[in-house]
């Protein structure tokens, strides 16, 4: 029976699975030798959590073809489930190290854009993270590893990248029919025509891409695999609508680094061709803004008006001249401006039409529901 605890609260994950007999845990990190079965490891793109990819992978795996899973939970909100034995499936983040505890048997590395540079200290030393982290891989297993990254492994290699003629799994073609997204795989030498996606964004096939080809690897049935991604709808702050009416559409999304915030607007752009795009971004941590404030300025400027909250300094004391201020004017952008939130929310007591979307990992998630009200009592 799929368990199904993608996007749920810890304790409404707790339940569901106590329930049904089974266990849920917390951990930080875990060590490959603490439970049963095969480790299969996922990172996320920088900053994420659960990302879509292994969802799928979870929603296959504990639901389709009975393979037990384990989602990693640590701090920054991911979640565990144990099954009864089997595979150890288990989402992976580079943030404080934690994730060179694991010496898996499969691995799908989705990308190494430097981050966490507060912890590493440098983006060489980000990488050299990596690298361990590739050379841990078992090497009777398997790297799935996303086209143009290059991590030495004693491991097999697979890649995966959208629209390459070069590697080994490829989406070429992602559009929408009647409101609902699909892609065109070719899977090696092999094509799967119209296989349904149960989320929509560039980032999210891009994902499901990686689960494709891992479960292929693994020796997974096409159908098993077209079920899953069908069937698996996402979770709470990753492209997530919060509200649709005639003229807008409202989303929240987590992305907190400028490759997610780049994905981000790209799948808008793809999803809402014809839609001025309105975004708020809450920056998260001083120091990731001042080491990414060219490449934050340049996605942002992507956006048809940006609005900038103050950042939000989670463990961090503020760094001189790091501020949403200084973040606006490195920006090329004739629509911009920075706000408070008592200025944010007359302006969305103005908004019409487009799409509005609330950016970032601080505490902007608070936000969505007052901004959804507001909506919500101006427009039918």
């Amino acid at each position: 029976v799929p368990v199904g605890l993608i996007g749920l609260s810890l304790e409404d994950a707790r339940y569901k699975l106590t329930s049904a007999g089974l266990l849920i845990s917390q951990t930080i990190a875990v060590d490959s030798d603490q439970a049963p079965g095969v480790v299969i490891s996922i990172n996320p793109i920088p900053g994420t959590t659960i990302t879509a990819g292994s969802g799928v992978v979870l929603e296959i795996a504990s639901g389709n073809v009975q393979v037990p899973s384990l989602v990693g939970l640590n701090e920054i909100g991911a979640k565990t489930v144990l099954t009864q034995a089997g595979f150890l499936i288990r989402e992976i983040t580079a943030f404080d190290r934690s994730f060179l505890k694991l010496s898996p048997y499969c691995a799908i590395i989705t990308s190494a854009d430097p981050d966490h540079l507060d912890i590493y200290g440098s983006k060489e030393s980000f990488l050299d993270g990596f690298r361990q982290f590739a050379s841990k891989v078992d090497a009777a297993g398997l790297l799935v590893i996303k086209e143009g990254i290059d991590l030495p492994s004693d491991a097999r290699k697979i890649t995966y990248a959208l629209f390459s003629s070069t590697a080994d799994y490829s989406i070429d073609k992602l559009y929408f029919e009647n409101d609902v997204a699909f892609c065109d795989v070719r899977v090696k030498n092999e094509k799967w025509l119209h296989v349904e996606l149960g989320l929509a964004g560039i980032h999210n096939a891009e994902n499901a891409l990686a689960c494709i080809a891992l479960l292929t690897e693994l020796g997974i049935s096409y159908q098993c695999i077209a079920d899953g991604l069908k069937s698996f709808l996402g979770l709470k702050r990753r492209f997530e609508t919060i509200y649709q009416s005639e003229n807008l559409v409202f989303l929240d999304d987590y992305a907190h680094h400028p490759t997610e915030i780049d994905a981000l607007i790209s799948s808008l752009k793809m999803r809402y061709p014809m839609k001025k795009i309105t975004g708020v971004f809450q920056p998260h941590l001083f120091s990731r803004t001042k080491d990414f404030a060219h490449e934050f300025a340049l996605s942002l400027a992507a956006l048809d008006e940006v609005i900038l909250l103050p950042i939000y300094p989670a463990r961090e004391l503020p760094i001189d001249g790091v501020t949403s201020d200084w973040l606006l004017s490195l920006m090329d952008h004739s629509n911009k401006k920075r706000m408070s939130i008592e200025e944010l929310f007359e302006r969305v007591k103005k908004f019409e039409t487009g799409i509005f979307v609330t950016i970032g990992a601080g505490d902007i998630d608070r936000l969505v529901l007052p901004i959804k009200e507001l909506l919500i009592k101006k427009l039918p």
